[in-house]
């Protein structure tokens, strides 16, 4: 009997059961990601865990040098809240639970909560009740923990608190608030000594501020105090039964020393009465950090070392709002903020490096990427909240460095269009037009007939080297045949701005803009006819196979559908009514559209069906350019880039831990080989240590990663179903440290 066969019959005796995923899409800027980031805890001054606002996990074993991202539960639409929580709580370096909601904000589907016994490994669901959001958990040993959900819609929010004994198997409600007022941290001190915050998710907080307490582990709360100070409540922490502290905005800072018989304000910290304190830590009765700043950037973190008598600030340096801070002792501590921002510390915070990094923060609104899969431009140039400059981004190397090119404007630039690698157009605010011919290593401006006007172009995109359509602002849509030399205006007999278009041919194309408004030319744009589009809300996106198929994007989770070029346009069932920005279409029926809060939709009937990616941001996202069918980046706010080389498709990697502990290190011929639909291809460590096992092409280029982290000394059995690649000859690589091992597969489909 082969060694291959004798491992696949022992899969009976495993000690371990670990289920990973290769994300169908994956951050390329900003690093490790560029999502809100929720309650940062680590166990050891080298092993931590932060969840996203797009529903990962972000593991370190290095004190933060490094990320791996995970899922709790791939291919499931997740979303962990940012807010006062915790909505993650680790026992120690093995047992730990992390707390969210399925699907997004636009259309939440349940309170979800996840447990690890394995260090993140595996984790297992737990059902805890029929709440419609997940906020916060926290257990205070392998038994007794809490969970806070919310019910209802964010319009119409209740909240409650649950309780478990058995470890999260099983949750029975303690207390629920009344209408439009919700749980928004909690902090038990030991298995009988709690207390949590209760206020409103409105920006107008309907007062009073709550402070409820119990001393029986939930069985009966009581209200300590109803604060009808301006500012809403953010975060509660105790150290201890006596000890504990409340922040919120409005520089909102109370303190206890008696169990919450008394608050007191704390008024000597020296910040405006404008700062927003989004998070508080301390270790102890003395030594504590408490984050502030205002909203969209100068945030600060309060350090004190005698329990709130003094005061000083320190500047971690991330440029958003510091959602959660963690100490693991006096000296070693993280903070994490929105938009990936995460920073260190190990002398108590009196200097921080940063652990997260970004090419840019500015939005990027358009991508071109040529069908080498590795020439792709990015452009935009706002930031949220004012700022910014425009921006053009390009990579050689399918996203893997990202360069930023030098440009005779401080405009945002709105779109971009290359026909090869050194010829490309940009369009954006103030009626700009740049030209390159060597790839964005120059560029110039072009005069156009809107040169000197406020008009913003939207949009615009060349056929080959010479002819060209830009959209925009008040109807304008200008044409040239000689690569922007000159630009002559066509007549498109609208004053709506106009968002976007695309042409099938060279003939054929359609224009969609504000009110509803399409636009249709069967003659390269010489005429302009208006078509009845059946809606008064703002498009943002059109794209057609032909002459007569096409699709349309916009407001409130419109998406519209055409078969006789646009005589007619039918309505389609996206499932959201976030905005929803670009769409393109490999074929008839497969198709793609991205949009706010993260939404990434695909079809492949149509669209008579839309389902949900993973996209692993809430940030918006505005457009996406795929350089073959599976291959393809998607660009949003705050400078995100995301990748997908499975067309956005989770493929599962099941793996197998023995636990007989091998001598050496060894990577075997997978089995099945040649294999359809999956293989298993396996290892042997003879050590615990740091592992990456990827996928590549004929070409050298990677196509997936199935495992990225620690794993401990055994021999391992990784399943493989590759769910969208052709068939051909693949490469898988193996990485233990300093050691690297390669060997070939076939797939035949």
């Amino acid at each position: 009997m082969n060694n291959t066969v004798l491992k696949l019959l022992t899969l009976t005796f495993l000690s371990a059961f670990e289920l990973h995923s290769q994300q169908g899409w994956f951050w390329q800027n900003p690093l490790p990601v560029g999502d809100g980031l929720a309650a940062v805890r680590f166990v050891s001054a080298t092993e931590g865990w932060i969840p996203t606002e797009g529903g990962q996990l972000l593991h370190t074993t290095n004190a933060g040098t490094t990320w791996s991202v995970q899922s709790p539960s791939p291919g499931a639409v997740i979303t962990f809240g940012s807010g006062g929580g915790p909505n993650v709580s680790f026992l120690n370096a093995i047992t730990g639970w992390v707390m969210g909601f399925l699907g997004g904000f636009d259309n939440p589907s349940g309170a979800v909560l996840y447990k690890t016994t394995n260090g993140g490994a595996a984790w297992a669901q737990q059902n805890v009740g029929s709440g419609t959001f997940g906020f916060a958990v926290q257990f205070i040993d392998a038994n007794n923990g809490w969970a806070v959900t919310g019910n209802g819609t964010l319009q119409n929010l209740s909240g409650s608190i649950l309780h478990s004994t058995d470890g999260g198997t099983n949750w029975s409600p303690q207390y629920t608030t009344s209408a439009n007022k919700v749980i928004l941290s909690i902090s038990f001190a030991d298995a009988s000594n709690g207390w949590a915050v209760v206020d409103s998710l409105s920006s107008n907080p309907i007062s009073p501020s709550a402070i409820i307490h119990t001393t029986n582990g939930g069985a009966t709360w009581t209200s300590q105090l109803n604060d009808t100070t301006t500012g809403a409540f953010g975060a509660i922490q105790f150290v201890d039964a006596n000890n504990g502290w409340v922040v919120g905005d409005s520089a909102k800072v109370l303190h206890t020393t008696n169990g919450g018989t008394n608050w007191t304000a704390v008024t000597n910290t020296g910040i405006p009465s404008s700062s927003k304190n989004r998070s508080l830590f301390f270790l102890d009765v003395n030594n504590g950090w408490i984050s502030t700043g205002a909203s969209g950037g100068g945030n600060n973190v309060l350090h004190t070392t005698n329990g709130g008598a003094t005061w000083t600030t320190q500047s971690p340096g991330t440029q958003y709002e510091i959602f959660s801070t963690h100490f693991v002792d006096v000296n070693n501590g993280w903070v994490a903020a929105d938009f990936g921002g995460i920073a260190h510390t190990t002398n108590s915070g009196a200097t921080w490096t940063l652990q997260s990094s970004s090419i840019t923060n500015n939005d990027l609104y358009a991508i071109a990427a040529l069908p080498d899969g590795n020439n792709i431009w990015a452009v935009g140039g706002d930031i949220p909240g004012g700022g910014g400059s425009g921006t053009i981004l390009h990579t050689a190397n399918a996203g893997i460095n990202w360069a930023v090119q030098s440009i005779p404007t401080t405009n945002s630039i709105q779109s971009v269009s290359f026909t090869d690698v050194n010829t490309g157009t940009a369009v954006g605010k103030n009626a700009t037009i740049l030209r390159t011919t060597n790839g964005g290593s120059n560029w110039v401006s072009q005069t156009n007939p809107a040169t000197g006007t406020p008009k913003t172009l939207w949009a615009v995109s060349f056929t080959d080297a010479n002819n060209g359509t830009v959209v925009g602002n008040s109807g304008t849509i200008l044409h040239t045949t000689n690569g922007g030399t000159t630009w002559l205006t066509q007549t498109s007999g609208t004053t709506n701005n106009l968002f976007s278009f695309h042409f099938s041919d060279a003939n054929n194309g359609s224009v969609v803009g504000d009110s509803g408004r399409i636009l249709r030319t069967t003659n390269s744009g010489t005429i302009w006819t208006k078509q009845t589009s059946g809606t008064t809300r703002r498009l943002f996106g059109v794209f057609f196979t032909d002459a007569n198929t096409g699709t349309a994007t916009g407001e409130s989770g419109t998406i519209l559908r055409t078969t006789n070029g646009g005589g007619n346009w039918a309505s389609q069932t996206s499932g959201t009514s976030n905005t929803l920005e670009g769409v393109s279409f490999t074929d008839a029926n497969t198709g793609m559209v991205v949009g706010y809060g993260g939404i990434i939709l695909r079809t492949t009937n149509g669209g008579t069906n839309w389902t949900k990616q993973v996209s692993g941001t809430t940030n918006d996202l505005w457009r996406f350019a795929f350089s073959s069918t599976n291959t393809g980046t998607v660009v949003g706010t705050h400078g995100t880039i995301l990748r997908t080389t499975t067309g956005g498709v989770v493929s599962s990697v099941q793996e197998n831990r023995q636990t007989e502990i091998p001598t050496q290190f060894v990577l075997e011929q997978n089995y099945p080989n040649p294999f359809n639909p999956s293989t298993t291809i396996s290892f042997s460590l003879p050590k615990s240590i740091y592992v990456k096992l990827k996928v590549y092409n004929l070409l050298g280029q990677e196509i997936e990663t199935l495992v990225s982290g620690v794993r401990t000394a055994g021999e391992y059995n990784i399943e493989w179903r590759p769910n969208t690649l052709p068939s051909g000859v693949y490469f898988y690589g193996l990485t233990a440290g300093t050691v690297t091992a390669i060997s070939k597969m076939i797939l035949v489909k």
